[in-house]
């Protein structure tokens, strides 16, 4: 269930059916990266882990936001806590270290938003692809985009991260 950030409680929606249909459409989204959060040992933890300089610096960047989980992601001996959350209708994720430093923010953007050097770096990787996810990535190194598809000739999920200005910066395979 989705929780008001301002500690006000729980999020009342404007009815059953549209509460629903928000947890089913954000959930969806979330899911789609699931692949990637089982390669870095993302798992979900309940509010209260997460340090309260992290609870304290996403209150103030995000307030009003609606947060739907909250994890615990663990690479390369780092651990960072992620708030998956809803925020004027855009579905957001924003990464903190344990003492609440901003590391990125990850929001879905639609497909024909991409850069074009971004949508020549796809066409240069795989010839033939279906794009299933868009993220737009503020990192303290800059921006950057995260592109889940799938490679129609190998059936293959690839998941790309790619510069502003075209360069791949990561390819991971999901199979």
């Amino acid at each position: 269930m989705a929780v008001d950030t301002n500690g006000a409680g729980r999020h009342k929606s404007a009815g059953l059916m549209g509460g629903f249909i928000w947890r089913i459409g954000l959930s969806a989204a979330i899911g789609l990266s699931a692949w990637h959060c089982d390669k870095t040992r993302e798992r979900e933890i309940p509010e209260s882990r997460i340090p309260p300089a992290v609870r304290e610096a996403f209150r103030a960047a995000y307030p009003g936001a609606l947060v739907d989980e909250f994890t615990e992601d663990k690479e390369n001996g780092a651990t960072r806590y992620e708030i998956h959350f809803l925020l004027n209708g855009q579905i957001m994720e924003a990464s903190y270290t344990s003492g609440g430093r901003l590391v990125e923010v990850e929001e879905l953007m639609p497909v024909d938003s991409l850069p074009s050097a971004v949508v020549t770096a796809i066409s240069g990787e795989v010839d033939r692809y279906m794009i299933s996810k868009v993220e737009r990535i503020t990192r303290d190194d800059g921006l950057c985009f995260e592109v889940a598809l799938r490679d129609l000739d190998t059936d293959q999920e690839i998941e790309l991260v790619i510069g502003g200005s075209g360069d791949i910066l990561e390819r991971e395979s999901a199979d």
